[in-house]
C-alpha cells in the first residue's frame, strides 16, 4: 500500500531540469516545485521530500535542492521546521501577510451574453453567485485558454482558489480534462451526467437533480388515478437524464400493478434539434405533438402520459387539445424551468431547483472536508395539477 509520504514524493518524481536553460538548476527546480504544490493543491502542513531524498530522486546535488527550497521559503510558499523538514505554508495569508483573497473559478463553454439568456445556466449561475457573495468569495469567470488561466490563478500568492465550477453538459469533456490536469483542485459539475461519470477523476464531483425519484413520484401519483393505459413520450440524448426519469416512472407503475409490456406504450424520438435555445424549444414543442400522434395511433385508449420535458409536454398538450382529450388524459411534464408552460395548460410537472443546486455546490466547497460521495443528488418537487375530470390533488398525494 502506498504511504502518504510516497504519494507526495511521486508528485515531484517527474521533474526535469534543462541543462541548456539560462536559468540555474535551483531556480528551475524551485519553479517546478511551486507548480506542483499549486497544481496538486497540497494543503498547508504537507511535508515535502527531505533535501537528500529529493536530490537523489532528481540526481542533483543537495546544494541545488536546498537552494530551491530556500526560494520557496523566501516567497512564503513553504516553511521550515527545525529537525522536521520543509512544509507547505498556510494559505490564509499571502507573502505580504495580508489575508489572501478567496476565489472560485467558473468555466462555461458559451459567451456571457448567452449565459444570461439560457434559463438553466442562468439559474445555476445565480445560485453560485448569491452564495459566494454571502461567503465573501469572489467568482472569477475563465476566459481564453482555461488550463493556462487556472494555472495562473493557482500560482498567484495573493489569492486562494477554493474550487472550480463547470457549468453545463456542453463543457463536460473540458471539465474532465481540467480535473485530470489539476488533481488537487476540486471541480464541480452540474445537472447532466453520463453513464461513465463514476470513472472520471476522483476530484471531479457532481451536483445533480434526482431524476429517477422525480419520475417515480409522477408514476405513483398517476397510477393512483387508475388509468387503463399509460404512455411515455421522450427523446434519446447523449446523457441518460430522460432515461432515468422514465425508469423511475416505469418502476412506480410496476409496483402499482401495471404490466410494462402490455399496459405502457413508449415513444422515443431522436434529438436532432438546434443548439440555440429559442429555436430548440419551439422545435421540441412541435415534435411533442408529432410523437403524441404516434402514441395514440398505437394505443388509442391511453389515459395517462409522462413526458420528461415540459416543452415536449406542451406539444403533447396541443395534440390533446386539438383532439378534445385534455380532460380525459392525465399529463405530466418535467423541469419547471419556465413555470408558465405547465401552469397555463394545467398539466403536472416536476420542479428542479437549479438555484439551490448552485448554492449547494458552494456550500460543499466551503465545508473544507473530504467529499465521501462523488455525486450529490438534490430531491425533486412534484407539482401535481390534475384535470377536473379525474380526482382531487389531496386524494392523489395522500
Amino acid at each position: 500500500m502506498v504511504t502518504e509520504e510516497q504519494k507526495i514524493a511521486g508528485y515531484f518524481s517527474d521533474i526535469h531540469l534543462q541543462p541548456d536553460s539560462p536559468q540555474p538548476y535551483y531556480l528551475q527546480l524551485a519553479e517546478q516545485l511551486r507548480n506542483r504544490i499549486c497544481r496538486y493543491h497540497l494543503p498547508p502542513g504537507t511535508r515535502l521530500p527531505d533535501i537528500k531524498s529529493l536530490a537523489a530522486m532528481l540526481k542533483v546535488s543537495t546544494k541545488t535542492t536546498n537552494s530551491a527550497y530556500n526560494e520557496l521559503l523566501r516567497d512564503n510558499v513553504c516553511i521550515r521546521r527545525a529537525k522536521k523538514g520543509t512544509f507547505v505554508a498556510g494559505k490564509n495569508q499571502s507573502a505580504t501577510g495580508i489575508p489572501r483573497r478567496k476565489v472560485c473559478l467558473l468555466y462555461h463553454g458559451i459567451q456571457m451574453s448567452l449565459l444570461e439568456k439560457d434559463a438553466i445556466r442562468a439559474a445555476l449561475h445565480n445560485g453560485i453567485l448569491h452564495r459566494c457573495h454571502n461567503a465573501g468569495i469572489d467568482l472569477i469567470y475563465l476566459t481564453g485558454d482555461s488550463l493556462e488561466t487556472i494555472d495562473f490563478y493557482l500560482k498567484n500568492l495573493q489569492i486562494e482558489v477554493i474550487g472550480i465550477f463547470v457549468l453545463d453538459k456542453d463543457s463536460y469533456p473540458e471539465g474532465i480534462n481540467i480535473a485530470r490536469v489539476f488533481p488537487g483542485l476540486r471541480v464541480l459539475f452540474f445537472n447532466d451526467t453520463s453513464w461513465d461519470f463514476e470513472q472520471t477523476p476522483r476530484n471531479l464531483f457532481g451536483i445533480f437533480h434526482d431524476d429517477f425519484s422525480g419520475g417515480y413520484m409522477v408514476g405513483n401519483a398517476m397510477c393512483a388515478l387508475k388509468p387503463a393505459k399509460l404512455g411515455v413520450i421522450a427523446i434519446s440524448q447523449t446523457s441518460d437524464v430522460y432515461r432515468r426519469r422514465a425508469n423511475g416512472f416505469m418502476l412506480a407503475c410496476r409496483e402499482n400493478g401495471y404490466d410494462t409490456a402490455k399496459d405502457i406504450t413508449g415513444i422515443w424520438g431522436q434529438d436532432n434539434f438546434s443548439a440555440l435555445p429559442e429555436e430548440r424549444l419551439t422545435q421540441l414543442q412541435h415534435y411533442g405533438k408529432e410523437l403524441a400522434g404516434k402514441l395514440f395511433s398505437r394505443e388509442p385508449l391511453c389515459q395517462g402520459i409522462f413526458v420528461p420535458n415540459d416543452f415536449l409536454a406542451c406539444g403533447v398538450w396541443d395534440y390533446l387539445s386539438e383532439n378534445s382529450l385534455t380532460g380525459k388524459v392525465i399529463l405530466s411534464g418535467y423541469d419547471n424551468i419556465y413555470p408558465e408552460l405547465s401552469l397555463s395548460r394545467k398539466f403536472s410537472t416536476v420542479s428542479i431547483d437549479f438555484v439551490r443546486m448552485g448554492e449547494k455546490a458552494v456550500e460543499i466547497l466551503l465545508s473544507g472536508s473530504d467529499l465521501s460521495m462523488k455525486a450529490v443528488y438534490l430531491p425533486p418537487q412534484l407539482i401535481w395539477r390534475n384535470t377536473e375530470n379525474v380526482i382531487s390533488n389531496r386524494e392523489v398525494m395522500s
